[in-house]
């Protein structure tokens, strides 16, 4: 079904252009749409005005369809708002939610999103990629199995990066069901689906309760909105008189000045009495105004987002209420004065003050899912240790619970006591190396691990570590009480030592009696006399050199 979408948009960009020689079309809300009217708009030399445009521009776009004009903002800032917005709560685990356009999807989205996410410290733990809504008979049934199956995940942050909003109904409606869309969830819906708020039946946004949407920002109080807000209302209700929202949408406001970009294009062509197709084209791109949906400034075909604003907005009951401001150059901004930041609030959730949370939460939702008593945190304990102090396990016997000891389970232990919430944990005692733990915790095998485990760089790529609490590294144990004396260096010597040094000495002492007892004068004399100086030589020479004088002689040049 979705083929035949882009093939009906196909035959009637061509009558459109063949039968009714129109010299512009504008419209087209998915890229894909967008592309292939594109293509018959740049054969037959017709601009083509487009509300969607790629995420990534591709690197050949201005040569393959030199007719395209792109009048929508690159999902690069709506990306980095949703990161700010993970990295304001600290979440460090988002599941993202995508559904697929039928030709492969804007997946530029989905790797400029992981980038984002990785810069301030979170990732992404599952993504569901789900088929277009045209194309399923039963889309109920489809996303309840995806609903159950996203309930393994611990994240409880969903980010429905692309969706239709009949898609997004479907995704809230059975997530309720399965109890995804309560205390501790957090939802973010898209900003195709955000920007429709103003338009649609109120009844389908009450199935998006607490969640957190990122729209468009437009002046409202300028007399042109307000002007063409009244008449817009007045038209609607005369067409649709049982509907309950009657505000005029930014898609409302992002045709009306397409119009009037067109509108003024041509004036300014026919004042210069030039009407050739690229003539348009020129006059279309030098657009410069500031129209009902912002300002109008095209630079390489595409839209410029000079001062980009997005608003942060709250779904509450059939409605939605605002937050903040976002933009780029500033972050959140509770203020917000010609298009620039005030009152700065980044990084903190202060501008998120008020939020009406999912399930009606009076607190920050965690953004995962709690353990309990049936489904307890599996932590992974490494059995066979070379110190017993940091970790021990004593398997029990008979029936009896394995005991888990020391000083890094005590560590844990105190922790967990100081959280303001229960926490409920089980001890898995493991015979692996460290590395395995790690890895075990990386396929989510177990969701932690306890033990004296030193950090190093190839760890850290698959798990995240706690602040060290133990440095590792040599160590010197001295008595307290100093043993100092005269006699100190006596007390390495042991009394086998001083018999062999003993030995030795009188060893010495007859070698040198006997060598020099004739040749010397001074071991002449009775035997006392020989013995006492052959002693004292020997014994001296353990601390003075014995040498002779001895001349020499130099040589001078």
């Amino acid at each position: 079904m979705c083929i035949m979408k882009h093939v009906r948009s196909l035959i009637a960009a061509e009558e459109m252009i063949k039968v009714q020689k129109v010299q512009v079309i504008i419209g087209m809300h998915t890229w894909p749409e967008a592309g292939i009217v594109a293509e018959i708009g740049s054969k037959a030399q017709v601009p083509i005005i487009s509300f969607a445009a790629p995420t990534i521009m591709p690197p050949l776009m201005k040569t393959r369809w030199p007719f395209l004009v792109g009048q929508a903002n690159k999902g690069t800032s709506y990306i980095k708002c949703i990161a700010d917005i993970v990295q304001a709560y600290s979440w460090k685990r988002v599941v993202v939610i995508y559904e697929d356009d039928g030709y492969g999807g804007d997946y530029g989205m989905l790797a400029l999103l992981a980038e984002a996410l990785q810069d301030v410290d979170s990732m992404i733990e599952h993504r569901l990629v789900l088929p277009p809504i045209s194309s399923i008979h039963d889309p109920g049934e489809l996303v309840s199995e995806e609903m159950i199956k996203l309930k393994q995940a611990q994240s409880r942050v969903f980010i429905v990066l692309q969706s239709s909003l009949e898609m997004t109904i479907h995704l809230f409606k059975e997530a309720s069901k399965v109890g995804l869309v309560g205390k501790e969830s957090v939802w973010i819906i898209p900003e195709s689906v955000t920007n429709l708020m103003d338009s649609v039946d109120k009844s389908a946004i009450s199935y998006m309760e607490g969640a957190l949407g990122i729209k468009a920002y437009y002046s409202e109080r300028s007399k042109d909105y307000q002007d063409f807000e009244a008449q817009f209302r007045r038209t609607f209700w005369l067409k649709n008189p049982e509907e309950d929202n009657r505000y005029p949408g930014f898609y409302a406001l992002q045709a009306y000045d397409s119009i009037n970009i067109v509108t003024q294009a041509i004036d300014r062509m026919t004042s210069r009495n030039n009407s050739s197709p690229k003539s348009l084209l020129r006059e279309i791109q030098s657009s410069n105004f500031v129209g009902l949906s912002g300002h109008i400034q095209l630079e390489d075909e595409q839209l410029m987002q000079k001062n980009l604003v997005l608003r942060i907005v709250n779904v509450a009951g059939k409605s939605y209420k605002e937050l903040c401001f976002w933009t780029q150059q500033h972050g959140f901004t509770t203020v917000l004065h010609t298009g620039q930041g005030g009152n700065k609030v980044a990084g903190n959730t202060e501008c998120f003050r008020g939020v009406r949370w999912p399930g009606n939460l009076d607190r920050d939702p965690k953004g995962w899912n709690m353990p309990t008593k049936q489904y307890p945190l599996k932590i992974a304990v490494r059995s066979r240790t070379s110190f017993y102090k940091f970790v021990k396990v004593e398997y029990g016997h008979n029936g009896k619970d394995d005991k888990y000891s020391g000083f890094c389970i005590d560590i844990f232990e105190q922790v967990q006591k100081l959280l303001g919430y229960d926490l409920p944990y089980k001890y898995h005692a493991i015979n692996g190396t460290y590395n395995d733990l790690v890895q075990l915790v990386y396929n989510k095998t177990f969701d932690a691990v306890i033990g004296d485990m030193t950090i190093i760089e190839e760890r850290l790529k698959y798990v995240d570590f706690t602040v060290p609490y133990a440095e590792s590294g040599l160590s010197m144990i001295v008595p307290m009480k100093s043993g100092e004396s005269a006699w100190m260096f006596m007390k390495p010597f042991t009394w086998e030592l001083w018999l062999v040094t003993d030995a030795i000495l009188i060893y010495t002492m007859l070698v040198v009696w006997y060598l020099e007892r004739e040749p010397n004068p001074e071991f002449h004399g009775n035997w006392k006399l020989q013995l006492s100086t052959a002693f004292w030589f020997t014994f001296s020479s353990l601390f003075f050199a014995h040498s002779e004088y001895q001349s020499q002689t130099s040589l001078s040049f």
